[in-house]
């Protein structure tokens, strides 16, 4: 099931269901929903939570249970991404996220007011990290940034679950309205934040063991329903004192989808997106 939000005409009816973007608020709101899908209705259970595990569990409740989230293993999605220096968005650009289990495909460019240039592709096999760009194919072998791939939304579901780690359970969210739960890992301090009212996640923070002044942390929000299951439509990331680092959203999901392994080599086509000189826009308009 593919859900469209068209942010320009505010309404869009998607094969059984209407969907809204609300331009004020900056979210994605589903109001009615029709046909075999029913209301949609977040997970809440009230009250404080008594442990970490007891915060994992209801979030895992809220996106579905097990057979929702296995289907979130596997997506392909399609978006914009926003130049964090002006706020420009780059539209028409879609930033391409393929998923299955750690296999990881992205289109990555540099942004100068509002234009893409610089154009390269990330790949993620499991075992090796490839960057494509016009100086060449670079190769990076297994490092802590990969291993956090499995951290980041949606894989961290499965993650703190089977990862054999005890967390710790540093704020029970009777004031902030966010539970935070610790887990040490080998290179890092990993750190969730959970909204207590729906019990969905909100961050994933990474705080570098061998040096604390290397932190990195990804945001969640302006959630909606794609195919029954909460899925956040904007992921921000930020380094030490919240510089910018990427802002991206999602207008269109597609879950559970056929992702061979072909998938994650890069065509002739992606290849030829590349150029093969200039660094900036002028070189680009060429």
């Amino acid at each position: 099931m593919i859900y469209w939000c068209n942010r320009k005409s505010g309404w869009k009816a998607v094969e059984g269901s209407i969907v809204r973007f609300n331009k004020k608020a900056g979210r994605v709101v589903l109001p009615l929903v029709i046909g075999v899908f029913g209301a949609a209705v977040l997970f809440s259970c009230s009250g404080a939570p008594g442990s970490a595990d007891d915060v994992v569990e209801r979030m895992r409740g809220a996106y579905g249970g097990p057979e929702k989230i296995e289907l979130l293993k596997s997506f392909v999605g399609r978006g914009f991404m926003k130049d964090q220096l002006n706020q420009s968005v780059i539209r028409y650009w879609p930033y391409d996220h393929f998923q299955r289990d750690t296999m990881v495909k992205t289109k990555v460019a540099l942004m100068e007011k509002g234009v893409a240039y610089n154009i390269r592709f990330a790949t993620f096999d499991g075992l090796n990290y490839r960057v494509a760009e016009k100086k060449g194919d670079m190769n990076y072998p297994l490092v802590a940034e990969i291993i956090r791939i499995e951290k980041r939304f949606p894989l961290i579901l499965d993650w703190l679950r089977n990862s054999g780690l005890e967390g710790r359970l540093k704020d029970k969210g009777e004031k902030s309205g966010i539970c935070r739960v610790e887990y040490t890992d080998t290179y890092d301090l990993v750190e969730i934040g959970v909204d207590r009212k729906e019990w969905l996640l909100r961050y994933v923070r990474f705080e570098s063991r061998a040096d604390s002044t290397r932190i990195f942390k990804e945001a969640y929000s302006d959630y909606w329903e794609v195919d029954g299951i909460p899925f956040p439509s904007r992921f921000t990331g930020t380094f030490t004192n919240n510089r910018p680092y990427y802002e991206y959203y999602f207008v269109r999901v597609d879950l559970g989808a056929d992702l061979p392994d072909s998938t994650f080599v890069l065509s002739e086509e992606e290849l030829a997106l590349i150029p093969e000189k200039g660094t900036g826009p002028a070189d680009k308009r060429e």
